[in-house]
């Protein structure tokens, strides 16, 4: 290659390496040139992008800019002209003018935020408590309910209810099939027809489709109609009367649960006071039915007393009624029944009913039966609460829950307290006892109960106890339930049981051990619709039956329900 040529070619690759080491630089200095429009947030406002017509500023309304301000604009301490704004946002606005450059400033400072003020120094304990008192005295004005907005008719009103479910019993041990069960419960509850009438049904349809021949039951027919309640009724702010007509719930009348007659009243306008009278039929106290050969009359009164104000308030309520009764197991008598029920500010409520029977009475005294419960909060970490029932009679159409054969006399007393330790842990105490007069029977109870309100935090809590039971028939139970709402409308309740029955001489128990397990899923589906499904399983252990294997017995619960 002649040396010319070698001069060209080292001049042509040098300009070409000069050209592609040139080409970052020029790319770093084009980013710097643009470093200066990078605005601060605080101070004057500034241009940040022009076009042949426009300019864009960095502030906005909420540094009081706002559409047909005239801003002042200057560059390099030198005025320049003024903008006017033609569109504005939050932090960003426009103004329509020629000539302005990025960078030039505006006259809108900015203000720097102020610093968030200290927390105000806590009062102290003595000023707080006196704080809270005074809050607690104020008096609190009622106001009517108007009610959650849903349902199918879309009211704000529950008006009525509808639930179908379909039970099955099983004992793996009986040679007899399962007993299966549909269930429809119906509700409407004092629903508005016209002018102060007003609508109310309650009642329940059962059908059998599979029971064992030999079950006993007085309901023998399938299916079987349950009615409750159904009448109308007449009441209005208007009038201080009131009337009620059908299969009625009677009123302010202890002891007496339903007519089929009617029962009317005088109330007064504050509805401190209410008498009246009623008179009917006396349903079947199994079937429901109609029945002529039951009936009674007679009247009733109620008067409320109200004292204090606020968290201080008290209310006093009598009911009592005294009628004439006639009576399938019980001849024509004179029937009375009283009710006291108390509430003395928040720490103190006490209920009691007695009912009375004269003429042919057959219960020792004339007392047919008595309640008495009361609940006890001497501080707000304890509550104490106590219930005792008496059964003199079965005239009483009042059944209580536990009790022996009817026409059995029988004393049933419960008594419980819980401490609250811990937001996190509750500790309580439960006893109770039952002695049947006729056949000189007893049984108590008598335990702790341990509750975590809080251990899987706001989605749930465990519950464990125990209990030692003497009596005619001698054992001990534990058991441990745990509730969790894993989402909103889902609700878990899962216990499992363990009893242990021991031999005692001149009792026909069996010394055993059982073990159970029950759950409970409750799912709301909407405001109008929930369903519900639970089971139920116990066993024997150690105790073989004729089937040559241990006793299990189940129950199996699926329910749909709705509201209107």
């Amino acid at each position: 290659m002649s040396p010319l040529r070698a001069r060209v070619w080292l001049l042509i690759a040098l300009l070409l390496g000069g050209a592609a080491l040139a080409r970052p630089k020029k790319a770093v200095r084009a980013k710097r040139t643009r470093a200066p429009a990078t605005l601060p947030s605080e101070g004057p406002g500034q241009v940040t992008f022009t076009t042949a017509t426009t300019a864009y500023l960095n502030r906005g309304t909420i540094d009081g800019v706002a559409v047909g301000s005239g801003l002042v604009v200057t560059r390099g301490g030198r005025l320049v002209g003024r903008c006017t704004v033609s569109a504005a946002s939050e932090k960003w606005s426009i103004c329509n003018v020629q000539g302005l450059q990025v960078g030039d400033r505006v006259a809108v400072v900015r203000a720097l935020p102020k610093p968030p003020a200290a927390p105000p120094t806590p009062a102290d304990p003595a000023e707080l408590e006196a704080r809270r008192q005074k809050v607690e005295a104020e008096e609190v004005p009622l106001v009517d309910f108007a009610g959650a907005s849903g349902g199918l008719l879309g009211r704000g009103t529950r008006l009525a209810s509808i639930a179908v479910s379909h039970t099955t019993w099983l004992n793996l041990a009986s040679p007899e099939g399962p007993y299966h069960t549909q269930r429809i419960d119906l509700g409407a509850y004092d629903i508005p027809i016209w002018r102060g009438i007003h609508g109310s049904a309650d009642l329940t349809v059962l059908n059998f489709s599979q029971r064992p021949a030999g079950f006993q039951s007085p309901l023998r027919g399938s299916p079987v109609v349950l009615v409750r309640q159904l009448e109308l009724s007449y009441h209005s702010p208007q009038l201080p009367l009131t009337a009620r007509l059908g299969r009625t719930w009677t009123r302010y009348t202890p002891g007496l649960l339903m007519v089929d007659g009617a029962q009317a009243g005088w109330r007064n306008r504050d509805e401190s006071v209410q008498v009246g009278a009623y008179g009917g039929m006396l349903p079947d106290p199994v079937s429901l039915g109609v029945s002529s050969r039951r009936w009674t009359v007679g009247g009733f009164v109620m008067a409320r007393l109200e004292s204090g104000k606020g968290p201080r308030a008290s209310l006093l309520q009598l009911e009592a009624h005294a009628g004439y009764a006639v009576r399938a197991l019980v001849p024509g008598r004179l029937e009375i029944g009283v009710a006291v029920h108390a509430w003395l500010t928040r720490s103190f409520d006490a209920h009691l009913q007695v009912e009375l029977g004269a003429l042919s009475a057959q219960a020792l005294g004339l007392v047919d039966g008595a309640r008495l419960d009361f609940g006890w909060r001497p501080a707000e970490v304890l509550r104490v609460y106590a219930a005792g029932r008496y059964r003199g009679t079965s005239a009483s159409d009042t059944l209580e829950v536990g009790a022996t054969l009817p026409g059995q006399r029988a004393l049933h007393a419960d008594l419980g307290v819980t401490l609250e330790l811990s937001p996190g842990l509750w500790i309580g105490a439960l006893a109770g006892t039952a002695i049947d007069f006729t056949s000189r029977l007893n049984q108590t109870r008598f335990g702790p109960e341990l509750t975590f309100p809080q251990l899987f935090g706001q989605a749930g809590s465990l519950t464990v106890s125990y209990q030692e039971e003497i009596g005619w028939l001698r054992g001990r139970t534990a058991w441990l339930q745990a509730t969790v709402i894993p989402v909103n409308r889902l609700r878990i309740l899962a216990r499992g049981s363990w009893f242990q029955e021991q031999r005692v001489t001149g009792n026909e128990g069996l010394a055993s051990h059982e073990l159970g397990a029950s759950l409970v899923v409750d799912l709301t589906i909407n405001r109008w619709m929930w369903i519900r499904i639970s089971g139920m399983g116990r066993g024997l252990v150690g105790v073989p039956t004729y089937t040559g294997g241990e006793p299990i017995s189940g129950t199996f619960l699926g329910q749909l329900g709705g509201q209107l």
